[in-house]
């Protein structure tokens, strides 16, 4: 037998879902502008890995690809890029409230290594992107899957949980607000022209 390794690199497929780019049609994607948000504000991870953070981040569109394929339509409908406003986002899906309070949800799916000892309103980011995936579908409710890959750090081994988060028309309002005023700091800073 022979065992070869590669130096090639393996390219992580990402989502599946196509999505545009802002220098193509000038339009940003909310992503973007909360990772601009993030970077302006010196938020997020400050420490340093020596992962791959690529495929980490690989597994999460793994976790979605799997509640898909599992769950087919029966839980949520992807429907690839939506715009508001002018911005581009790409959430996960809409479906059916689980708790029966509401006709339609979006549905967000999420794989992490955070611990689950902490609530998911403890994640800026999550909220910032599910409060304006919420204001996008016109809804006002997340129902949130999350497997956490490492459970509470505790010797629990993976967690999935679910959740279901409720917004007020305020909270999306506020929100978008701050999106639709970060967007513009970007367009007034030239960062379409990449």
């Amino acid at each position: 037998m022979i065992i070869t390794k590669l130096d090639t690199i393996l390219v992580p497929p990402g989502s599946g879902v196509p999505r545009t780019s802002t220098a193509d049609t000038g339009k940003f994607h909310l992503t973007d502008i909360i990772r601009y948000i993030q970077a302006k504000m010196k938020w997020g991870y400050k420490g340093t890995s020596d992962w791959d953070l690529e495929w980490a981040g690989e597994v999460g569109f793994m976790w979605e690809d799997l509640l898909s394929y599992i769950m087919g339509e029966r839980n949520s409908i992807r429907l690839g890029e939506i715009e508001c406003d002018g911005i581009v986002g790409s959430p996960d899906g809409i479906g059916p409230d689980p708790l029966d309070t509401y006709p339609l949800v979006n549905v967000e799916d999420k794989c992490t290594w955070k611990s689950s000892r902490n609530l998911p309103d403890t994640n800026w980011y999550y909220m910032t992107q599910f409060k304006s995936y919420c204001h996008m579908l016109g809804v006002t409710v997340t129902f949130l899957r999350i497997l956490y890959l490492m459970g509470d750090y505790k010797g629990s081994g993976p967690q999935a949980i679910p959740y279901h988060v409720e917004f007020t028309s305020q909270e999306l309002d506020e929100n978008w607000a701050m999106i639709k005023t970060h967007e513009q700091e970007m367009r007034e800073r030239g960062f379409t022209d990449a």
